[in-house]
């Protein structure tokens, strides 16, 4: 069985929250998301710092790259 995924309109839904400074609420089942920061593995130079909500009711989730402004240079 594949993963459950958000629709495209929920994905943007989130992302504009999230880009705003919130932690969203899962607009499926409307449980507060947790937020995951993913940092790139050391001698990894091309992977983006990126963060990850992951909803604890549905476990549905979505990857959000993390603006280059937010990302500490080298």
């Amino acid at each position: 069985m594949p993963p459950l995924q958000f629709t495209r309109e929920q994905s943007e839904q989130l992302r504009l929250s999230w880009r705003a400074g919130a932690i969203p609420n899962c607009p499926v089942c409307d449980r507060a998301m947790t937020l995951t920061v993913v940092e790139p593995k050391e001698g990894v130079p091309y992977v983006r710092r990126r963060d990850w909500l992951l909803c604890p009711g549905c476990k549905r989730s979505l990857i959000l790259d993390r603006p280059r402004s937010d990302r500490a240079d080298p």
